[in-house]
């Protein structure tokens, strides 16, 4: 998957489920409002369009810069 692709994926389902309509590097999961079943419903989200993401992730990295470097890593990693 390339990475600008997992980018905009992952900011779409954080603007959905965070009902933002825009999402910076800074922005925080829990000062927009996210809980765990928020994360929960952006894991079930990411799987639909395969962008490697639990629930976890989300829960130890709340800044959306931190949690899609997070992502691209496991993109990256799943690269052969």
């Amino acid at each position: 998957m390339h990475l600008e692709r997992t980018r905009q994926e992952l900011a779409t389902i954080w603007m959905q489920v965070l009902d933002v309509s825009q999402v910076a590097d800074a922005d925080d999961f829990f000062d927009l409002g996210g809980d765990s079943l928020a994360a929960a419903r952006m894991t079930s989200m990411a799987q639909r369009v395969d962008v490697p993401l639990r629930a976890v992730d989300v829960l130890k990295n709340p800044r959306f810069g931190d949690l899609q470097s997070v992502v691209h890593r496991k993109v990256l990693d799943a690269t052969p």
